[in-house]
């Protein structure tokens, strides 16, 4: 639910997704994406060694991992940002979208560990 909401604010901050308008389809596609990835973390944060126990490491590669996807996205032209959007300057992506995979990551696992 967290990466639904999250992709219905900050969509605001694109023009286009591969050319064409941002759906409620196209945004709940990447949620569910979003939420992919997310359980892949998961399980390497919970079940895989040397990642196992270490957020720090599982939260450094959703951030490796997403920046990595802006840069291809915006690269073989998937998306566009609108001048609204926060930009790192070394990186040249997007603030929002490479927060998004770390921060509701921690924001899950800390959930998990605090209801489990």
């Amino acid at each position: 639910m967290a990466n639904v909401l999250w992709e219905q604010f900050h969509s605001r901050l694109y023009v286009h997704y591969k050319g064409g308008a941002i759906t409620n389809r196209i945004l709940t596609k990447a949620a569910f994406f979003d939420g992919f990835v997310t359980i892949i973390a998961g399980t390497l944060l919970y079940y895989v060694p040397p990642f196992e126990g270490r957020l720090w490491l599982v939260l450094l590669g959703l951030f490796i991992f997403a920046v990595g996807l802006e840069v291809f996205a915006l690269i073989t032209s998937r998306w566009q940002y609108k001048s609204s959007m926060p930009v790192l300057p070394i990186l040249k992506v997007g603030l929002t979208p490479i927060v998004q995979l770390p921060l509701i990551g921690y924001i899950v696992f800390w959930l998990v560990e605090t209801i489990l």
